[in-house]
């Protein structure tokens, strides 16, 4: 057989994968999108079905003069944050009589 024509038998044979694998792809695509679309659909469908309800005032919250807690709590919590927030000593290194550390040993 001649090797040029099993190359492009060869080369036939991969493009014929390649657009099979890529319909396949467009396909599983397509189908994704159209479900999705479905999802819409039946979720507008459920929500022109469900009863009206009238519009309720808008809800917010806003902190006013009174919405502190007690003082002890308020020590208690700023003692613990004093606490959690306070710098850790350094630790000191040894006194070695004034030599350097290399020669102490």
């Amino acid at each position: 057989m001649n090797p040029l024509i099993a190359r492009a038998r060869l080369y036939l044979l991969a493009a014929a994968a390649l657009v099979l694998i890529g319909g396949i792809m467009f396909a599983v695509a397509r189908w994704d999108s159209a479900e999705i679309d479905r999802a819409f659909v039946e979720a507008a469908a459920r929500a022109a079905a469900m009863p009206e309800t009238p519009p309720l005032p808008p809800r917010y919250w806003a902190p006013t003069a009174g919405a502190r807690p007690g003082t002890a709590l308020t020590l208690q919590i700023e003692a613990a944050e004093r606490l959690r927030t306070a710098p850790s000593v350094p630790v000191q290194p040894k006194a070695t009589g004034g030599k350097p550390p290399s020669a102490a040993r």
